[in-house]
């Protein structure tokens, strides 16, 4: 199925707006930081990562505890 959502009003964002970003992953740790650190090079001070991590992954869950971001 394919959805097309238009807006009706035009909606600027200032660089003070919060941005989410929401990742999913499964077992694919090298991908997941590829997306992760995409994310975090946007320019917005409001900036929110959330990973989603299918299932027990090790190999992820250390991936993630070395990336840093000084935000």
């Amino acid at each position: 199925m394919i959805l097309k959502v238009s807006f009706t009003h035009e909606h600027k964002m200032s660089r003070n707006s919060t941005v989410s970003a929401v990742i999913v992953s499964h077992n694919r740790p090298h991908l997941l930081k590829r997306a992760v650190l995409s994310a975090l090079s946007q320019n917005y001070s409001e900036l929110d990562v959330v990973v989603v991590v299918n299932g027990p992954d090790s190999a992820t869950e250390k991936m993630l505890a070395g990336i840093a971001d000084k935000r």
